[in-house]
């Protein structure tokens, strides 16, 4: 998907993610974080220009809030965790 198109999409995924309507939604903070790895691995420009403006205050809630998204750590993992990796990814790419 060109940049504009998937920066509109992911605008409106991230109000989702930081809304009431995504509480007890494990699956979308988990494919979010998914998302965001793949972005600044394969396709950073993509995303670049958004990171630090607002995918991170999105990453930072997630981290913060998994049991609001009641997101078993036995199966999604820590978020917390895969926040550290993901922001640590992009530390490495400067």
């Amino acid at each position: 998907m060109p940049k504009t198109p998937f920066q509109f999409y992911l605008e409106v995924f991230m109000q989702y993610l930081l809304s009431k309507d995504a509480i007890n939604d494990s699956d979308s903070p988990n494919c979010f974080l998914g998302l965001i790895e793949y972005k600044i691995r394969y396709e950073w420009s993509s995303i670049k220009d958004v990171y630090y403006s607002s995918i991170l205050k999105c990453m930072n809630f997630i981290a913060d809030n998994q049991e609001y998204f009641d997101a078993d750590i036995y199966i999604y993992g820590s978020f917390d965790n895969k926040v550290k990796e993901i922001k640590e990814l992009v530390k490495n790419m400067h």
